[in-house]
C-alpha cells in the first residue's frame, strides 16, 4: 500500500460503510427491542457520543504527525502498553468482522436461499473481502466508492416502496419505554461504533490530517443517520413489539414491496446489494486487521498474514450456534462495553501525547526493521510501502 493515496471521499465512504452497514443487520430490531419506539433516538445519541470519541482520536492523530498507528501508540504509551492497545483494537475489529459475516449469511439464507448452508455464504463473502484486501487499500477504497451509492439507492428505494405500510403513529409514544431508558441505551449505543478506533490506521495513508478529520467525521455522521433512519422506518412499518422480533427488518420490508407482475422479488435484488455491501465492509475491516498486524510485526507487507487471518475469521463466523446469539453478542454484553472503552480511549491517548510532547521520529514512525537497511528507511521517509 502506498502512503498518501487515500482521498477524503474514500475515507468518508469507507468509514460510513464500516460503521453504518449494521443497519442491514439486526441492529434496528435490537434498538427497538431495548427501548421501544425511541430506538432511533438511541441511535442518534450513540452517534453524538461516538463523534465526541472520534474527536479525541483525531486530536491524538494530529498530536502524533508522521507516525503510523502502532508506532504512534508505542510512542504515546510505551512499547508494551502501545502493543496491548493495538492488539485489543485489532481483536475487537476481527471479532466484529466475524460476527457481521455470520449475521449477513443468516439474513441471506432467511431472505433468499432457504436451506442453503450459511457457511458457504460466509466463505464466498470472505473470499471476496480477502481478494480485495490482497490487492491493496487503494483497491478497497475504489470498490467502496463504487458500491456505496448502490447501497444507498437500494435503501431509499425500499423505504419509498413500502410507503403504503408506514404509519408514523407507530413511533409514539415518542420516548418509547421512557426518557431514562432512552438516554441510558443511547449512551450504551456508543459501543455500536466499536470499529471506530480501527479506522485510525488510515492516518498514514491519507493525503493530510485534514483529509482524515473531515472524511472520518462525515463517515461517522453518515453511519449514525443511516442506522437511525433504518430503525425509525422499521418501527414505523412494524409496530412495537413486533419489530423487536424480526431478525431481518429491512429484508422483510423489501419483501413487502410490490411493483407489478414482472418484478415481484425486490427482496432478491435488495439481498444481492446487501451481500456485496457486506463484502465491501469485510474488505475494509480485513484491511484494518491486516494493517495493524503488519505494523505490530514490523513487516513491510501484510500479505503473509492473509491466509491465517482469513481462516481465523471463518472459524469465528461459523462457530456461533444461531443468528440470534450472534445478534445478542454484537449488541450487548462485553463486546459493547469494550466498544465504549475503545471509542472513548482516544481522549486518553491525546492527553498522554500532549503531556509527553510526542514528535515523529526521523523514519516517519514506520519502525522498519534495521536488517532491511538504510535504503529501505530512505524509501519509507519518501512515502514508500507499508
Amino acid at each position: 500500500m502506498q502512503l498518501g493515496h487515500i482521498d477524503r471521499q474514500q475515507v468518508f465512504l469507507m468509514t460510513g460503510v464500516v460503521l453504518g452497514a449494521k443497519v442491514f443487520l439486526m441492529t434496528p430490531s435490537f434498538l427497538a427491542g431495548s427501548v421501544g419506539q425511541s430506538g432511533w433516538i438511541t441511535a442518534l445519541i450513540g452517534t453524538v457520543l461516538a463523534f465526541g470519541g472520534l474527536l479525541g482520536w483525531l486530536k491524538w492523530s494530529k498530536a502524533t504527525p508522521g507516525l503510523a498507528m502502532v508506532p504512534a501508540l508505542r510512542r504515546t504509551l510505551g512499547r508494551f502498553l502501545g502493543d496491548l492497545v493495538a492488539s485489543v483494537i485489532m481483536l475487537a475489529t476481527l471479532v466484529g468482522l466475524a460476527l457481521n459475516l455470520r449475521v449477513m449469511a443468516g439474513g441471506v439464507v432467511i431472505g433468499l436461499l432457504p436451506q442453503f448452508p450459511a457457511e458457504v455464504i460466509v466463505a464466498i463473502a470472505l473470499l471476496i473481502g480477502v481478494y480485495a484486501a490482497w490487492l491493496g487499500l487503494e483497491t478497497v477504497a475504489r470498490v467502496t466508492v463504487f458500491f456505496t451509492p448502490l447501497t444507498a439507492f437500494s435503501l431509499v428505494f425500499v423505504i419509498v416502496g413500502i410507503g403504503r405500510i408506514i404509519d408514523l403513529r407507530n413511533l409514539f409514544p415518542f420516548w418509547g419505554l421512557g426518557v431514562r431508558e432512552t438516554l441510558k441505551e443511547g449512551a450504551l449505543g456508543m459501543g455500536l461504533f466499536v470499529a471506530l478506533p480501527g479506522i485510525m490506521v488510515w492516518k498514514s495513508y491519507v493525503r493530510g490530517q485534514e483529509v482524515l478529520s473531515r472524511g472520518d467525521s462525515g463517515g461517522v455522521l453518515l453511519a449514525g443517520i443511516s442506522v437511525a433512519l433504518g430503525t425509525a422506518v422499521a418501527t414505523a412499518a412494524f409496530p412495537y413489539p413486533e419489530v423487536s422480533r424480526i431478525i431481518d427488518p429491512l429484508g422483510v420490508m423489501a419483501r413487502a414491496v410490490y411493483l407489478g407482475p414482472f418484478l415481484q422479488r425486490l427482496e432478491a435484488v435488495f439481498t444481492f446489494v446487501w451481500f456485496f455491501t457486506s463484502s465491501v465492509q469485510t474488505s475494509v475491516l480485513f484491511s484494518i486487521v491486516l494493517t495493524l498486524l503488519a505494523q505490530l510485526a514490523g513487516t513491510r507487507t501484510y500479505k503473509p498474514f492473509t491466509a491465517g487471518v482469513a481462516l481465523l475469521t471463518f472459524a469465528g463466523a461459523v462457530l456461533p450456534p444461531n443468528i440470534l446469539s450472534v445478534g445478542q453478542a454484537l449488541h450487548g454484553g462485553l463486546f459493547r462495553e469494550v466498544g465504549i472503552v475503545l471509542v472513548a480511549f482516544g481522549w486518553v491517548l491525546f492527553s498522554v501525547a500532549k503531556l509527553r510532547n510526542i514528535a515523529p521520529d526521523s523514519r516517519g514512525g514506520l519502525f522498519v526493521p534495521s536488517k532491511l537497511g538504510a535504503a529501505v528507511e530512505e524509501q519509507e521517509r519518501q512515502g514508500g510501502s507499508l
